[in-house]
């Protein structure tokens, strides 16, 4: 469902997004260019905050060390002995309706 939404451009904001419409020559009307402009933005905005999660999280796994692909081999041979039914246990998926 769409809403009306009612703004105020400044005349050298208004001839800018004229200039570009003209130069750009892909929206059919001003209301596309506002519309495709608010979308990117907000993608942007989306991606900036992601990019700042990263950021506070770089480092938090000090002290981490890598398992080798030795050691990974031998986990997944070991995961593959357990009884299936504990392991959707241990995640808790033992109560998932099955498809």
């Amino acid at each position: 469902m769409s809403e009306v939404v009612h703004i105020r451009l400044g005349a050298p904001v208004k001839k800018e997004m004229v200039l570009v419409m003209k130069q750009e020559g892909t929206f059919a009307n001003v209301t596309d260019f506002i519309r495709d402009c608010i979308r990117h933005r907000l993608m942007e905005l989306k991606r900036e905050k992601a990019l700042r999660a990263l950021e506070e999280m770089r480092g938090s796994v000090k002290n981490i060390r890598r398992l080798t692909r030795a050691e990974r081999d031998k986990l997944f041979e070991e995961y593959l002995k357990e009884d299936p039914s504990k392991i959707l246990r241990k995640y808790h998926l033992d109560k998932v309706p099955h498809v």
